[in-house]
């Protein structure tokens, strides 16, 4: 199944549209930057075998994804949300003594849209221990997505966790500056699966 995204994304993304209503002081950055490269691989031979890769990056601003993140600040909160358009694609395949599987889904795949790369949430707020927390939605690698039937299934408990991945703790003076990166990377063998995951964005003040 497709991996599961913070809870704090959705409600930082909810906090953030009150923004615009606020009389918090509000900036605006425009994504000048996206790119994603991340994979998932097990061998666990003859059993099962499989590998599992996604790469996106920035594209053209559409009216709903306009490459936008604003955030605002006041009553001792920084809160914020954006859209980001993004084109990519995922793939994945896998085999067992049992049965073999194989997709490739770019944006805007209509076989298999629920894992193809499509447009991001952007999204600031505080964590429950009162820390600036940047996350955002976005298709990663893994070994398990709802069109692989059984026989091509295998445990994902060595993936790493959405929270490791899509979220991270940032300074809030981040969000004074007029360019900044926030960056996420890493790489881990555990439970049979080796991953690795990079993930860079770039913002230029707007106004």
């Amino acid at each position: 199944m497709p991996r599961t995204i913070p809870n704090l994304i959705l409600l930082s993304a909810v906090a953030g549209s009150l923004a615009a209503a606020s009389p918090a002081s509000a900036v605006t950055y425009k994504v000048t930057s996206v790119k994603h490269s991340s994979s998932s691989s097990k061998s666990d031979l003859p059993h099962y075998q499989g590998t599992s890769s996604a790469t996106w990056s920035l594209a053209k601003r559409t009216k709903e994804a306009p490459n936008r993140l604003t955030v605002a600040r006041g009553g001792g909160l920084i809160f914020g949300s954006g859209m980001v358009n993004v084109r990519g694609t995922f793939t994945a395949s896998a085999s067992s003594d049992t049965d073999s599987c194989s997709l490739s889904a770019p944006t805007g795949s209509q076989e298999y849209p629920a894992v193809a790369p499509q447009p991001l949430i952007l999204a600031v707020s505080k964590d429950p221990q009162g820390k600036t927390t940047f996350a955002f939605t976005g298709v990663h690698a893994t070994l398990g997505n709802p069109y692989f039937g059984s026989g091509c299934s295998t445990s994902l408990t060595g993936e790493p966790d959405p929270d490791d991945t899509n979220l991270k703790r940032v300074s809030s003076s981040l969000f004074r500056k007029k360019r900044f990166t926030i960056r996420f990377g890493g790489a881990s063998t555990e439970g049979g699966i080796t991953y690795k995951y990079s993930t860079v964005f770039k913002f230029a003040k707007v106004r």
